[in-house]
């Protein structure tokens, strides 16, 4: 992810010149991993097809690289710099990883590729598809939590509901 600075000038309605500078930030580049991924247990090693999965990985490497930005340009002699107004700062690497020999919770269909046995996405509709550094219990708990809390909206907005077509007549 790459940080900037930018510079952002207005003119207010009595006339005055302000700069702002401004930070923000942008997605440069998002990559995942073309190393296959597989679950073994004992002599039985099972392959895992990644798309369409719901990912619960850990937290990798987090850094922030600073950028320094020296450019500048020379014509007869004179020294120019970039004004664009926009300052690259630095970058941001952050990793989500499956840690080697990490074991794993996978809810998927088996199915056979080429001879092998494959996990992957399952061909219903509407069936979840997950791989996960969590256990089966973390992952069944965040659902269901999820699962209550919008139980809950559900029946307030009822309420508020209700609530309204009593008090507009």
């Amino acid at each position: 992810m790459r940080e900037y600075e930018k510079q952002e000038t207005s003119t207010d309605k009595d006339g005055k010149v302000r700069t702002n500078r401004t930070r923000g930030s942008e997605t440069v580049s998002s990559q995942k991993s073309p190393s296959p991924l597989y679950v073994a247990d004992g002599d039985v090693k099972v392959g895992i097809d990644l798309d369409g999965a719901t990912l619960h990985l850990r937290d990798g490497a987090d850094r922030f690289e600073p950028y320094e930005s020296n450019k500048s340009y020379t014509f007869f002699g004179v020294q120019f710099s970039s004004p664009s107004g926009v300052r690259t700062l630095g970058f941001k690497y952050r990793e989500k990883i499956i840690p080697l020999g990490h074991p794993l919770y996978v809810a998927g269909e088996a199915r056979q590729s080429a001879g092998n046995l494959r996990i992957g996405r399952p061909s219903e509709k509407g069936k979840p598809f997950i791989v996960s550094v969590k256990s089966e219990e973390e992952v069944t708990a965040g659902v269901e939590g999820k699962a209550k809390t919008q139980f809950y909206i559900g029946i307030a907005l009822v309420v508020i509901g209700l609530a309204i077509a009593l008090f507009v007549k």
